[in-house]
């Protein structure tokens, strides 16, 4: 272990080193860092409800957000589905995600590619009942 790891370590364990964590959840409450007035400053965080277990999404509560960067994201989804018996589904799904922007993951690198392609294999047992719709819909 380098010296400077050791001396920190050894600052913290007897409490002569103090941590601060600054970390906050992001809100419109956040406060900005107001840049010099020769460049602009940050825009606003801004989040609105789309949806509440509601009419307008009766299974799932989702937000919209906006953070100042100008963004296109596009996907698009191919799924495949099997019921190969009473209980056993199959499920092939192939997605495509694209940016104009750098954006998405290239292993430990952060964002090193405008375009992500995935494919998921599974097989899923259903326990219970299979026939009829499910209850609220």
């Amino acid at each position: 272990m380098s010296r400077v790891l050791t001396e920190l370590l050894d600052e913290l364990h007897h409490g002569r080193l103090r941590v601060v964590d600054l970390t906050q959840p992001l809100s419109p409450q956040t406060p900005l860092l107001p840049l010099p007035s020769q460049w602009n400053n940050t825009p606003a965080f801004k989040i609105w409800e789309l949806s509440r277990y509601d009419e307008r999404g009766p299974a799932w509560y989702w937000n919209g957000f906006e953070t100042g960067v100008t963004q296109i994201l596009s996907e698009g989804t191919l799924t495949g589905e099997y019921k190969y018996s009473g209980h056993w589904i199959g499920r092939l799904e192939y997605r495509h995600d694209s940016s104009n922007r750098m954006f998405f993951n290239r292993g430990a690198q952060p964002a090193r590619s405008t375009e992500m392609t995935t494919a998921t294999l599974g097989i899923m047992y259903v326990f219970g009942p299979t026939a009829g719709k499910p209850e609220g819909f």
